[in-house]
């Protein structure tokens, strides 16, 4: 797939961006991140990307979610951190901080640790949500003890949190399934999945209005060139 990628560039002149994570929690790297380091013409950091997700597009429509896979390798562990402060640094004069999503957010410091109740803080006060996917992080060898998984503190500590599958077609679970590897391997109990499922409401919610919102610009714009 990834020598495809390169053919569409190479036979076309079409440029193509790739993201992802480089290695596992191991640090050996994955078979397409290999090739894709091998064959890459540039590689750069998502700083510049950031800045023009944050100053374009979350800008324009104060509504828009961010989405970054982060803390998802034991080797990279400020990732969350740095997500964080790229968006807050990318805020144009004026700007509050957009929706943020991060996938995954497995791996921090110690949350006992100055560094980690910082971010704690930054969470709470920019309102990111963190959504896990048990069977993916398994499955990928990105989860190499359960008793580590931070799911149970960050509920503790009141931070928005959520639940996913992380691709139903690649992994063969839904909804059903991850709640029960979270009942099961990390006992989240029935207060704690409420807790959870509030926040997936007020999201849910948001983007009802949302959609309802730019559904009726739309029918007045083609009104107005009808």
């Amino acid at each position: 797939q990834v020598d495809e990628l390169t053919d569409i560039v190479d036979n076309f002149n079409i440029p193509v961006l790739c993201y992802g994570l480089r290695a596992d929690a191991f640090t050996h790297l994955f078979p397409g991140s290999k090739r894709l380091l091998e064959v890459a013409d540039v590689i750069e950091e998502l700083k510049a990307v950031i800045k023009e997700i944050v100053t374009k597009i979350a800008a324009a429509d104060p509504n828009w979610t961010i989405r970054v896979h982060a803390g998802e390798n034991d080797s990279l562990k400020s990732n969350m951190a740095k997500t964080i402060a790229l968006i807050e640094q990318s805020l144009l004069t004026g700007q509050t901080f957009p929706h943020l999503r991060i996938g995954h957010g497995l791996y921090c410091a110690s949350l006992k640790s100055k560094q980690e109740k910082e971010l704690l803080k930054k969470i709470e006060e920019h309102q990111v949500v963190l959504e896990f996917q048990l069977t993916s992080n398994v499955r990928l060898n990105n989860l190499i003890d359960l008793k580590t998984h931070p799911l149970k503190s960050y509920l503790e500590h009141g931070i928005d949190c959520v639940m996913g599958t992380d691709g139903y077609g690649l992994y063969g679970t839904d909804s059903i399934d991850e709640q029960i590897a979270l009942t099961n391997f990390l006992k989240i109990s029935d207060e704690e999945f409420m807790q959870m499922k509030a926040t997936e409401a007020e999201i849910i919610q948001r983007q009802k209005e949302n959609f309802a919102k730019k559904s009726k610009m739309m029918i007045i714009t083609q009104d107005k060139k009808v």
